[in-house]
């Protein structure tokens, strides 16, 4: 019979692939070229940070939630530039409906669009410079291993909860 897993132990199962799954990504992303990289790079991370939600319960630790605030920023960046991406793509698109005499102002507003789009770019590049010298997988294969140990009543239920018990104030 197979040995069945302990929600945790699926969370680091689910997490892990989740990451792995948007680090994929990064290099289609990091050239800037294809607008579908971004937009698959943003899905994957967002579906990282669903499961991190599901699973943060049992991962009790302060790196845990510096971790999630990584991935976080991440998702916003590549936000950002999902965000420029579609509108671009709409400007084009809306332009070829209009009169030729009217498509010089709409091209100069996609330029302008282009070139916050270009700093955009910046950004999710540094974003990424940051979390490859953070060595994602490892990180979390670190918090993954680490956290066990510290599991704890209290760290389950929160601080409020053994305040409460105590006779403290909750916060």
């Amino acid at each position: 019979m197979e040995e069945q897993l302990t929600f945790r132990e699926y969370g680091v199962q689910v997490i892990r692939e989740r990451l792995i799954k948007m680090l994929a990504h990064m290099r289609g992303v990091r050239r800037g070229e294809d607008i579908e990289a971004v937009h698959d790079m943003r899905v994957a991370s967002r579906r990282l940070r669903a499961a991190l939600n599901v699973f943060k319960s049992v991962f009790v630790s302060q790196e845990f939630l510096r971790f999630e605030r990584e991935i976080k920023a991440i998702t916003d960046a590549l936000a950002n530039a999902r965000d420029l991406d579609v509108m671009i793509l709409t400007l084009e698109e809306m332009k070829q409906s209009l009169p030729k005499m009217q498509q010089g102002g709409v091209d100069s507003f996609i330029d302008i669009k282009k070139d916050e789009r270009m700093k955009c770019q910046r950004d999710v590049i540094r974003a990424f410079d940051h979390l490859e010298n953070r060595d994602l997988v490892g990180w979390f294969e670190e918090i993954a291993s680490g956290d066990h140990a510290n599991m704890s009543l209290s760290g389950l239920l929160g601080d409020s909860h053994t305040r409460e018990e105590s006779g403290g104030e909750p916060c």
